[in-house]
């Protein structure tokens, strides 16, 4: 995969970024809420009603019966294998995926594709494409609250800085655009890494799934509050997270492709590697554990820099009562030995030795 690389400078960032809603997720989230997977928790609001008055007839649809035997609501992410045409068939077109990358460990590929071509079928007969169509003033505005917040706060420059990505960093064979694919009724705030796989056409953009969740809405220690309508002014704190977190998994996922050897054989390993450990293949268990918490430790550090390190400290006291004993060190890592020489030498080429340097820790033996 290639990175879209922009100048990394806090107030003047070179590259844009793409927030939309994608069709594709869109109509996978509509047909999983309708099956109850991650169901949204959420008082009634205008667009979960909006989906009901349109959709509710079709709970019983094929689509919806075999969606509920997901394990979970991230599957929409397989919404980037579908072209959206307005009014044409539903507005659907399934494109088959090359592959399904981790969610095809999960559940298996015939699953998956099954899941893909029942809901091209349920596009066809709700007519998705009509209620696309009556959403787009909606859409435009929650859009628009999401990138007025973006440009505010401006949280993806620093990001691109700490990859130590520039214009001129051709030498990183890097070219993708974050997608910040606004959802309405999605649930899950998470970053799509498998886009290479599921449509290689589209692998430019790296995808950051945004959902409507009160939670990321009000402050830190105020109960969420009731909302008519959805919302995406994230507050300060929700933002930082959802761009330095989640984009952090698009980009190093791009540069640690010469790596997956190495990171899948790291040694190291604490109480919350154990708790992610979800897959039969202990390789990959590790490669996404290190994927985790490399992505929170990222949001880390920059909470440091740029918000407090009361801040900082605090994330990382949530983490390790989990059981991530690694973040820590991996922060101090940063600061000391990465961070300083990023526009020097890309963090791709300065992997081994953060590989080393996580190897080097002693790994903890007991947990509660």
């Amino acid at each position: 995969m290639l990175l879209s690389i922009g100048v990394a400078q806090a107030k003047a960032a070179e590259y844009e970024p793409v927030v939309a809603v994608h069709p594709g997720t869109e109509l996978l989230h509509i047909i999983n809420y309708l099956a109850g997977v991650a169901r949204p928790r959420v008082a009634n609001y205008s667009y979960r009603n909006d989906v009901d008055n349109w959709f509710a007839k079709y709970a019983s649809h094929p689509a919806v019966l075999h969606a509920k035997s997901l394990p979970y609501n991230d599957f929409v992410e397989l919404g980037w294998a579908f072209d959206y045409t307005p009014g044409a068939n539903g507005g659907m077109q399934l494109k088959k995926p090359q592959g399904f990358g981790w969610q095809g460990k999960m559940k298996t590929p015939e699953y998956l594709q099954t899941y893909l071509e029942l809901s091209e079928d349920f596009a066809r007969q709700s007519n998705f494409s009509g209620f696309f169509a009556t959403q787009q003033s909606n859409y435009a505005l929650w859009v628009a609250q999401f990138e007025a917040r973006l440009k505010e706060l401006a949280p993806e420059a620093v990001l691109w800085d700490f990859f130590g990505l520039s214009g001129d960093a051709a030498s990183d064979n890097a070219q993708t655009t974050i997608y910040y694919s606004i959802s309405p009724i999605g649930v899950t705030l998470r970053a799509n890494i498998i886009m290479h796989e599921v449509r290689p056409d589209q692998a430019h953009f790296g995808a950051v799934l945004i959902p409507f969740d009160p939670q990321y809405l009000t402050k830190e220690g105020e109960k969420p509050a009731n909302y008519p309508a959805p919302d995406f002014h994230y507050t300060d704190i929700a933002l930082q997270q959802a761009v330095w977190h989640e984009a952090a998994h698009v980009i190093y996922e791009a540069l640690a492709q010469h790596h997956n050897a190495e990171l899948s054989a790291i040694s190291y390993r604490d109480c919350f590697s154990r708790n992610l450990a979800i897959f039969d293949d202990s390789g990959l268990n590790t490669y996404f554990f290190i994927h985790e918490v490399v992505a929170d430790a990222v949001s880390i550090f920059l909470k440091s820099v740029y918000v407090s390190e009361a801040a900082a400290e605090h994330h990382l006291k949530l983490n390790e009562e989990m059981g991530g004993m690694l973040y820590r060190p991996l922060v101090e890592y940063f600061r000391t030995s990465y961070f300083p020489n990023r526009h020097k030498q890309s963090f791709s080429a300065q992997m081994p030795s953060m590989i080393a340097f996580i190897n080097s820790l002693e790994p903890i033996e007991s947990c509660n």
